[in-house]
């Protein structure tokens, strides 16, 4: 029974009555036990259950004991969403080591980068990967690739459970390192989020509050778990209320999807605002094939229409969005189940609120938000754009191995400067108003315009390139390329072409390439590139869509 709003917090304080400390392997294997025979995870169309998962996870931290991980470790995976992801993210908690999570999307180089940058020194893929890549990481002592991932399942058979048990109980400590997560922001390389136990508790409970979420939800997830908004707002929620989480093996694709939603009766989807449009425009939902779902969650930002043609295409009576970064727990902001029907089409909601695993002494929320002048430093006042500043119990401790990128991040009283802006309202609600840098995202994922530049300076037949983000209205932001290649050619064109789609993650692949000579590029007086003068540029002729306009020559990749 989905129940009214104040029946569903009261069963959530009634279960949850305190906060107590734990891990992510000590949270799950407690109630693992308690749901037993539920359905925890739906993937392609199978049933398992919280004590089968549990059983996995059990079997996994012995074979990664007898591959010789250790509390401390860092631990990659490279994997599509499955059972053994699943399995493999408590089970590396249950040895305290530490998970690095990696886009499978990513170039090779990109990859060793944050391998190197991480120090992981077990590397678990079930993706093929190339030779330069392995002899590239000289930190990592051990790679299961496809190849010797049977092997590397066997291994625990002869691994004493109780012998393990026994190590893993002295390794359990919430402010200990649970993942370190890459995102990209605005700096030129990736960097390394570090997110504790407790902080991926504290907001994942954070969401099933402040949603107000049903003990039994069945939440479809159509994005990869390698992504913290997956993770902490799709997999760990469902933990919490003993609920089950349904996984495609495949890529996305809408109809599968809504083939998926319908079948296996799901009550909520987590999604990006591109998959909802997706959805909504291909397959074009009906509510009475929905009859058991009645919430979403979509997020960045996306046209009016969607969010009045996803309550009517799937009958769906709560529809929540909310603010975010990876160094805040996935989530600071999120708007409320009882919010008016048009409150999430210009509003990102208040402070998440966590009852009793929140902070009793700023009224069981997470987080506080300053909105400061990115200038003078000094409050920007109510209703007034500034920089977000964030402080709490799931604010990220910092980036790993980055000194220089923490002294620029933190203030020296412990605020987080996120690098976006926004307004605050007289009620606390929170409206996104851009970035500050040049940093864009597309479908969700953060791109950083200053590493494809690195990157697609690289090619041979690129003399200068300077990439920004543009406003789209199908992903909400993509990339223009403005590209020195001296004389364009057919040849030329299919070269640069092929050269994005082999060194870049396919999100980061610009959507358009603007040719023309870099003296036509706006800069300063010393020389410098006037970003906002050519986001404007770019705006305007990929707008128009023109092929060649006064010395632009505009192409677009499909």
């Amino acid at each position: 029974m989905i129940g009214t709003v104040e029946e569903r917090l009261s069963e959530l304080r009634a279960e949850y009555p305190e906060y107590v400390p734990h891990t992510l392997w000590t949270r799950f294997r407690e109630n693992a036990r308690r749901y037993g025979e539920r359905t925890f995870l739906i993937y392609q169309d199978r049933p398992y259950s919280y004590e089968e998962i549990l059983g996995q996870t059990e079997k996994m931290a012995r074979s990664l004991y007898a591959l010789g991980v250790r509390a401390g470790n860092h631990v990659a995976v490279i994997m599509r969403n499955c059972p053994e992801y699943i399995a493999l993210i408590f089970a590396i908690a249950k040895l305290g080591a530490t998970k690095v999570s990696v886009n499978v999307k990513i170039s090779s180089n990109e990859m060793a980068y944050m391998l190197k940058k991480a120090e992981v020194r077990y590397v678990i893929s079930a993706l093929p990967l190339k030779e330069d890549l392995l002899s590239a990481v000289s930190c990592v002592n051990t790679w299961i690739t496809p190849d010797s991932w049977e092997a590397f399942q066997r291994m625990g058979e002869n691994v004493s459970a109780q012998f393990v048990n026994a190590y893993c109980k002295q390794h359990q400590n919430p402010d200990a390192k649970a993942d370190i997560m890459f995102t990209s922001g605005s700096s030129s390389f990736p960097k390394g989020v570090i997110l504790t136990h407790d902080m991926i508790l504290r907001s994942s409970f954070g969401t099933v509050w402040s949603r107000r979420m049903e003990f039994g939800r069945k939440v479809y997830v159509p994005i990869p778990l390698y992504h913290v908004f997956a993770y902490l707002e799709g997999l760990i929620p469902m933990v919490y209320v003993g609920g089950t989480i349904v996984l495609s093996k495949d890529h996305y694709d809408p109809f599968n999807a809504a083939a998926l939603m319908k079948k296996h009766r799901v009550n909520d989807i987590v999604c990006v605002s591109y998959i909802m449009m997706d959805i909504l425009l291909k397959v074009n939902p009906q509510p009475e094939d929905f009859e058991e779902m009645h919430a979403a969650y979509w997020a960045s930002s996306c046209p009016k229409w969607v969010w009045e043609a996803g309550r009517k295409g799937f009958g769906i009576m709560d529809v929540t969005t909310g603010y975010g970064m990876t160094e805040c727990g996935s989530t600071t902001t999120v708007t409320r189940p009882e919010a008016p029907e048009d409150f999430v089409e210009w509003n990102n909601g208040r402070l998440k609120e966590a009852g009793p695993m929140g902070d009793p002494e700023n009224g069981g929320r997470l987080q506080q938000v300053r909105i400061v002048d990115p200038e003078t430093r000094a409050d920007s006042g109510m209703g007034k754009a500034g920089e977000i500043w964030c402080k709490g119990l799931t604010v990220t401790p910092g980036y790993y191995l980055s000194p220089a990128e923490n002294q620029k991040a933190f203030t020296e009283d412990g605020w987080f400067l996120t690098g976006d802006l926004a307004t605050v309202d007289a009620d606390g609600n929170l409206t996104f108003a851009g970035r500050i840098g040049d940093a864009y995202k597309i479908n969700g994922e953060m791109v950083s315009p200053a590493q494809i530049d690195h990157i697609l300076g690289g090619c041979p037949e690129i003399s200068s390139v300077e990439v920004v983000g543009i406003k789209d209205n199908k992903c909400g932001e993509c990339g223009a390329a403005f590209i020195d290649a001296g004389v364009l050619s057919e040849d030329k064109e299919r070269n640069i072409i092929r050269f994005c789609r082999e060194n870049l993650a396919s999100f980061e692949i610009p959507k358009y390439l603007i040719f023309s000579r870099k003296d036509y590029w706006p800069r300063t007086g010393s020389g410098k590139i006037i970003k906002k003068s050519l986001c404007s540029i770019a705006q305007r002729l990929c707008d128009g869509n023109q092929g060649d306009a006064g010395g632009f020559i505009v192409k677009k990749i499909v």
